[in-house]
């Protein structure tokens, strides 16, 4: 494949995925989880979306894509310029855009998705037994939507603190 080629594909496959992944994390942060927070009929959907729908697989195939053609459009034009791109503001901008959605990602895989595993296998504990939940397992449902919407929001802050800082890199 010819590099100009590679370039437009990597392109694509980086706005693609960019825009699917903060698009759903906007979402799932303002409305998904504040919903399923008021009560079982919001927890039910959402744990349609997440289960049945696999929303969580499909957030984490977009970051990968994303952050990974990301970081190989960024390493090609460092190299091809010995590294002096990387010095100048829109290369600094573009890197602290990547390492802003570096770290939403990260944050992601150790905080938003085992609290939402956990969640989700408490919910479906929960409605199998029938029965009205244990104290205990209200507070522990309640302590884990709260971690999850937490870290959902930061990793949405976190996204749009990259979105922004693509879209202005250039005309630095």
């Amino acid at each position: 494949m010819d590099d100009r080629l590679l370039m437009i594909v990597l392109r694509l496959l980086h706005i693609i995925g960019g825009t699917f992944w903060v698009g759903a994390m906007l979402v799932a942060a303002g409305f998904l989880y504040p919903a399923a927070r008021e009560g079982p009929a919001g927890g039910r959907v959402l744990q349609q979306i997440m289960m049945r729908y696999r929303l969580s697989t499909w957030l984490s195939v977009a970051a990968a894509v994303t952050v990974l053609s990301g970081l190989w459009m960024y390493g090609r034009v460092a190299v091809a310029t010995g590294g002096e791109w990387m010095r100048t503001r829109p290369g600094i901008t573009l890197g602290v855009g990547g390492l802003l959605a570096i770290a939403a990602a990260a944050t992601a895989g150790a905080v938003a998705a085992p609290t939402g595993r956990r969640l989700g296998e408490l919910g479906a504990r929960l409605q199998q037994a029938g029965d009205a939940p244990a104290p205990t397992d209200v507070a522990e449902m309640q302590r884990l939507q709260a971690r999850l919407l937490r870290a959902t929001r930061l990793i949405a802050a976190l996204l749009v603190l990259t979105v922004a800082a693509m879209a202005v890199a250039r005309y630095l």
